[in-house]
């Protein structure tokens, strides 16, 4: 099993580019094809009318939203040919919740950012990353907006409980795992996993 189709969500926000340099980094290292998925919240202007001034706000914004998203479009496609990585880009209208994971149904791996509560261009919808997650059915890599410069995937920990969603996740993991310097399995009052088990964790481990 491999990871050979990426898709990364993009937006407006600082973490944008971090995250395209996690992902790039990734596809190259599993030989993927790298999909960039543009998607951004978008305020119903409708409801700025109500307030004088906020018309002409929010379409200074939608400009201003417009010109970084071209150049975040022109350092993707040149950041896909300095990685030799082939991809494509896509930029929707549609809110990134229900976009993202349409878009990465057929994906191996999808990679996304958390909120940052300093950069309001990071929220792109209400519980975005854990709707995702539990919607999207495939393997998610969350890139924190705290980063991380260490490469992703290095050092692995799996929170082992012996259920069907644990040994989903670790068999989703099975590329990172292969390729990790160090993999620790943890378990938490392991002994209720399996009556019959002498050491907690050791199957799965094996």
């Amino acid at each position: 099993m491999s990871y050979k189709t990426i898709v990364v969500h993009l937006d407006t926000s600082a973490n944008a580019h971090p995250r395209l340099e996690t992902a790039l980094s990734l596809a190259k290292q599993f030989g993927a094809h790298l999909t960039g998925v543009f998607a951004v919240f978008s305020p119903d202007p409708r409801s700025l009318y109500v307030m004088a001034g906020t018309a002409e706000y929010y379409r200074e914004h939608a400009e201003r939203r417009a010109e970084r998203r071209e150049a975040l479009q022109r350092l993707f496609h040149a950041e896909l040919r300095r990685a030799e990585v082939e991809g494509e880009w896509i930029a929707v209208d549609e809110s990134a919740s229900f976009a993202v994971p349409r878009l990465g149904h057929c994906a191996d791996l999808i990679v996304a950012g958390q909120d940052n509560p300093d950069d309001a261009e990071s929220y792109v919808g209400d519980f975005f990353p854990e709707n995702l997650i539990l919607s999207s059915g495939r393997p998610v890599l969350l890139v924190p907006y705290a980063r991380n410069e260490r490469t992703a995937g290095s050092r692995i920990l799996v929170a082992w409980d012996g259920s069907r969603e644990a040994t989903r996740a670790v068999h989703d993991a099975l590329p990172f795992m292969r390729a990790a310097q160090n993999t620790t399995i943890l378990t938490v009052n392991g002994m209720q996993e399996d009556g019959s088990a002498r050491i907690p964790g050791a199957d799965i481990a094996t």
